[in-house]
C-alpha cells in the first residue's frame, strides 16, 4: 500500500511540474523502495508518450523529458538509489548510446562500477 501511495505522490509532483520536489521526495523516502527508479520510469514514459505525437511542440517536450531523465541518472549514478538493471531495461529504444548531448555508455559504466565496488566490499 505504501508503495502505491508513493507512486501517487510522484504523479502529483509531476502533474504540478515540481520535479525537484519529486526527486527530493524520492531521496527522503527511498529506503529500499526504488522510488528514484520509479521517477525515472515516469520520465521515460512521458518521453515516449511525447514521441508518439507528431507536432513539433511534442518533440520539444520529449527532449525536456529526456533531459530530466538524463540529469536524474547523472546525479544518482554513483549510489544505490537507482536499480541499474531496471534502468537498462527502461531506456527507450530510440535513444542513441552516445550523442553530443549525453553518453549512456559512461552512465551505465559508472552505475555498474559502483554496484561492483559495493558488492566487493
Amino acid at each position: 500500500m505504501k508503495d502505491n501511495r508513493s507512486g501517487e505522490a510522484l504523479k502529483i509532483f509531476i502533474n504540478n511540474e515540481e520535479f525537484d520536489e519529486a526527486e527530493e521526495f524520492c531521496e527522503t523516502n527511498n529506503e529500499g523502495t526504488g522510488l528514484l527508479t520509479k521517477l525515472l520510469e515516469i520520465y521515460f514514459k512521458e518521453y515516449e508518450r511525447c514521441m508518439e505525437e507528431t507536432a513539433a511542440t511534442f518533440a520539444k517536450k520529449a527532449d525536456e523529458w529526456r533531459n530530466k531523465a538524463l540529469n536524474l541518472m547523472r546525479k544518482h549514478s554513483s549510489n544505490d538509489n537507482l536499480d541499474a538493471l531496471e534502468v537498462l531495461e527502461m531506456i527507450p529504444e530510440d535513444w542513441d548510446l552516445r550523442s553530443p548531448q549525453y553518453d549512456m555508455v559512461a552512465f551505465l559504466q559508472s552505475v555498474f562500477d559502483h554496484q561492483m565496488t559495493t558488492e566487493e566490499n
